[in-house]
């Protein structure tokens, strides 16, 4: 078992009308990151048949760190290839930014998403599978 993420500390920098440089600057080590840069590779996303989207950039639910993930929601979203987001973060990032609309699949099961793309397979799709082979 692993110990859970470290609490960050209350800070007042990271409430509404903070900077994300001053928090950054202000961050002890262990912090969480809050935000990255804004920069997603939107050339790549706008060139790309598929995108798959899994997980929100920061702390997007306030707003003074919300530039990275409203970056890649911005990007993912104008993407002309087939947009599939999973997580419910993510998902919930994009809808509270009002761009669910824009995106071709969202699926709250991120891990299970990613799980499946890399394994082929669910535990719980495997026992179907065999269930309906009988």
């Amino acid at each position: 078992m692993t110990d859970p993420p470290p609490t960050p500390p209350a800070r007042p920098e990271w409430g509404p009308g903070s900077e994300p440089e001053e928090a950054a600057e202000a961050a002890s080590p262990g912090a969480p990151a809050s935000d990255p840069a804004p920069a997603p590779p939107a050339a790549e996303l706008a060139a790309a048949a598929t995108v798959l989207w899994n997980g929100p950039m920061g702390m997007f639910e306030l707003e003074p760190f919300a530039a990275g993930t409203r970056a890649v929601a911005d990007a993912v979203a104008a993407a002309p290839g087939f947009t599939v987001v999973g997580g419910g973060d993510s998902a919930a990032a994009l809808r509270h930014m009002g761009l669910d609309d824009k995106i071709d699949h969202m699926s709250t099961g991120g891990g299970a998403a990613l799980e499946f793309i890399e394994l082929g397979d669910l535990p719980g799709l495997e026992v179907l599978t065999k269930k309906e082979r009988r």
